[in-house]
């Protein structure tokens, strides 16, 4: 009984800061950073018909033309997985 006071009250306690931190962050932060969302908008779309998004943020992970390692495509020894692998698509 007494463990799931402490875990009722460790989730409770949870739930309140994290709410406590979205309400502080609504009313707060947001509208002082961002004090005028129309115009930002329009800003940011101004500076992207300059530049496109790719100029600015880096791509994530392999090109799409590369292929995959030929070990992950073509299975092997692996020593976490206890053995041999099989194939992978």
């Amino acid at each position: 009984m007494m463990l799931r006071r402490v875990v009722a009250t460790g989730f409770v306690w949870v739930a309140m800061v994290t709410f406590g931190a979205v309400l502080v962050e609504t009313l707060l932060i947001y509208p002082n950073v961002f004090p005028d969302v129309p115009g930002s908008l329009d800003g940011a779309m101004a500076f992207f018909t300059v530049t496109g998004p790719a100029d600015v943020f880096p791509p994530l992970g392999r090109p799409p033309g590369w292929p995959a390692p030929q070990r992950s495509r073509c299975g092997g020894r692996n020593r976490a997985a206890g053995g041999r692998t099989g194939p992978t698509v």
